[in-house]
């Protein structure tokens, strides 16, 4: 049933043009690269996890631009950790999860 499910994802990914790849992942059946819009750079992971039957993982992710990302890093500490925790608490009350990696202390995706 997944890989049938999965199947179908994948075909309407192609008819609609935003199906970029198919990832090799331990954790998942399949995983595939979509970018939305096309050819924009932007991407999200569309996961089927191994361990479940019942859950499809949509993920995606936000890169600070070099400008932003210098900027933000040019605070002080106290500052950064301010702006970081408001958007933590806004991001809280979107019905989403969500990570700043690689870490807090050098947030380059959220």
């Amino acid at each position: 049933m997944k890989n049938e499910i999965a199947e179908k994802v994948k075909k309407w990914l192609v008819d609609e043009g935003i199906y970029k790849d198919k990832l090799v992942d331990d954790a998942a059946t399949h995983h595939f690269l979509v970018e939305m819009p096309p050819n924009s750079r932007q991407f999200i992971d569309v996961i089927f996890p191994k361990n479940r039957e019942d859950m499809v993982i949509i993920a995606s992710g936000l890169k600070l631009s070099d400008k932003h990302y210098k900027s933000l890093m040019s605070l002080s500490e106290d500052k950064r950790n301010e702006i970081l925790w408001e958007i933590r608490f806004r991001l809280l009350f979107v019905e989403t999860g969500f990570r700043i990696m690689p870490s807090l202390s050098d947030p380059q995706l959220f």
